[in-house]
C-alpha cells in the first residue's frame, strides 16, 4: 500500500495531507480549541490538585504516586516542558503542535501560515516549573511512549509523551543479586574486567552511550547490569540517581545511503527503535522520525 499510495506516485498522498494540515493541524484552528477545553475543565483539576483540611486530595487512591500540579498543567498546556512523574518530560501541548507543524510544512513544502514558521515566534515559557536539562530521545526503562500523532509517508504516525528514565528512587530499589531480573557481569566491584569510563587512545568515547551524554560507568559503581537495551548494557550509579553505560564504544561506520531518506527522513545516529513497519525500523531524534542504520544490528548481536 505504502508503495501504490505514496512511493510510486504520492499526489494523492499529498493532497489529502496538505488538507488535513491546513484545515485541521495547524496552530490557528488547535490553539483557540485548546483554550476553550482548558477554560471547560480548570476549574474540575484544581478541585482534584487541591488537598482537603486532612492534606488529602479527592479521589487518590495511591497517596504515594507522583503527579502534576495545578500550575504544571496550567504550563503544560501551553509551551512549557514539565518533569512528568516518572522522570522523563513532557512537552507543552502547544509547543509539540507547533514542531509538528513547523516539520511537515517545511518537508512536504507547504504554503503554511508565515507566524508560525517564525523562528522568532514568541510565545510564553513557565520558568518556575519548566524542565531543563538534556533531553536524550532514547534511554533506559522509561522511553518515549508509542506514536501517536501524523508522521510523514512511510514513517510512524508521530510520536507519544516522554517518559524518560525510570529510575530508582533510593537504594531501596537496588536489584538484589538473587531478581532474576539483574544480570551481574562482575561480582568484585573494586575490580571490574575493564574501566568503562577510561577512554583509550584508538577510542572517542569511554563507552558506548557517552556519545549521546550518558556518562560511562565508574569503577565504584562497578559493571551490575540492571537494563539491556538497543544502546547496550545499562548500570546504575545510585550515589548520583543517575543511569551509566556498560557496552564498550565501537566506530561503526555509517550507511553509504541512508534507506529513509527516500520517505523524507534522515537517520538516526543512536539505535533506539521505537517503531518498526513494512519500510524499516524508525527511531526518533530531534523532534522528529529517522530511520535505524545497519550498524545497530551489529551493535545489538555484540
Amino acid at each position: 500500500l505504502i508503495d501504490i499510495l505514496i512511493l510510486n506516485d504520492s499526489t494523492r498522498f499529498d493532497k489529502i495531507l496538505t488538507k488535513f494540515v491546513s484545515e485541521v493541524f495547524n496552530p490557528s484552528t488547535l490553539f483557540p480549541h485548546i483554550d476553550e477545553l482548558k477554560k471547560c475543565i480548570r476549574p474540575y483539576v484544581k478541585k482534584d490538585k487541591t488537598p482537603n483540611e486532612d492534606g488529602k486530595y479527592p479521589g487518590r487512591l495511591n497517596e504515594k504516586s507522583g503527579d502534576y500540579s495545578f500550575a504544571e498543567w496550567e504550563a503544560n498546556c501551553e509551551f512549557t516542558t514539565v518533569r512528568s512523574p516518572q522522570g522523563g518530560k513532557a512537552y507543552g501541548l502547544k509547543y509539540w503542535i507547533l514542531a509538528k507543524y513547523r516539520h511537515v510544512c517545511k518537508a512536504y513544502n507547504m504554503e503554511c501560515d508565515p507566524t508560525y514558521l517564525d523562528e522568532d515566534y514568541d510565545y510564553p515559557i513557565d520558568k518556575e516549573v519548566e524542565a531543563t536539562g538534556d533531553d536524550n530521545i532514547f534511554g533506559p526503562p522509561g522511553g518515549f511512549g508509542g506514536p501517536g500523532g501524523p508522521g510523514g509517508p512511510g514513517g510512524p504516525g508521530g510520536f507519544g509523551g516522554p517518559g524518560g528514565p525510570n529510575t530508582p528512587d533510593s537504594t531501596e530499589d537496588k536489584p538484589s543479586k538473587t531478581d532474576e531480573s539483574t544480570t551481574e557481569t562482575e561480582t568484585t566491584k573494586s575490580k571490574p574486567e575493564s574501566e568503562p569510563s577510561n577512554k583509550t587512545s584508538n577510542s572517542k568515547y569511554g563507552c558506548w552511550v557517552e556519545q549521546f551524554g550518558y556518562p560511562c560507568c565508574s569503577e565504584e559503581v562497578g559493571r551490575i547490569v540492571y537494563e539491556k537495551d538497543e544502546e547496550g548494557e545499562w548500570g546504575y550509579d545510585f550515589e548520583k540517581k543517575e543511569w551509566c553505560g556498560i557496552t564498550a564504544y565501537q566506530e561503526f561506520i555509517e550507511d553509504e545511503k541512508c534507506w529513509s531518506e527516500k520517505l523524507g527522513y534522515p537517520c538516526c545516529k543512536s539505535c533506539k527503535i521505537h517503531e518498526i513497519d513494512v519500510s524499516g525500523k524508525w527511531g526518533y531524534e530531534d523532534n522528529h522520525w529517522c530511520g535505524i542504520q545497519s550498524f545497530c544490528d551489529k551493535l545489538s548481536k555484540n
